[in-house]
């Protein structure tokens, strides 16, 4: 999560006054509910807006430049303590899709590594399966509660599956299996 992203309630806040029982930025004079935690929830020319922006790195994506996916989800993670604060405001739902997000790469990454993408030729061969269910014939009537690609292909992809190739029914069933893998269940 860069710092751009991340919930900000240190800039200088004052009361609203006449019975309004938030706080404003001391500032720009925007309150906190359209703030919301979020630099650019400033007005463009606020002074604390313009130093943050103008302190943080240049690019958000500098502090994931080099890293393996399995690095980025191991920074996300390291991060995932989150206090009481930022749960109220929204922003473990952002840190759970990052989280989801890197693991997601990391696990194309890791099968580009190991040839475990689409193979080439893969028409007229035998049918491929994903999980040890025939992408050619998945029975979606008998896909299983959780962790299941299935569940991921929607209605209008099913009721095209018979048009599709093997390698086109191969890419969505792997695509799914990858969200199938990041499902969590509270």
């Amino acid at each position: 999560m860069s710092g751009q992203d991340e919930y900000r309630s240190d800039y200088p806040r004052s009361p609203i006054g006449d019975g309004n029982p938030y706080y404003r930025c001391a500032c720009c004079g925007r309150s906190d509910p359209q703030i919301n935690g979020r630099v650019d929830g400033h007005h463009e020319d606020c002074e604390w807006r313009l130093e943050q922006e103008r302190t943080a790195p240049a690019d958000a994506q500098s502090s994931n430049a080099g890293k393996t996916p399995e690095q980025r989800a191991r920074d996300i993670m390291d991060q995932a303590c989150l206090s009481q604060t930022y749960v109220r405001n929204g922003v473990d739902a952002a840190l759970r899709k990052d989280i989801a997000e890197a693991i997601r790469d990391a696990v194309s990454e890791a099968r580009r590594d190991m040839g475990q993408g689409i193979p080439e030729g893969i028409e007229g061969s035998a049918a491929p399966s994903v999980m040890g269910i025939p992408v050619d014939n998945p029975k979606w009537d008998e896909a299983g509660k959780t962790h299941d690609w299935r569940n991921h292909v929607g209605d209008n992809v099913r009721t095209l599956w018979g048009t599709l190739t093997t390698a086109q029914r191969l890419a969505i069933a792997l695509d799914a299996e990858s969200d199938a893998d990041c499902e969590n269940w509270d």
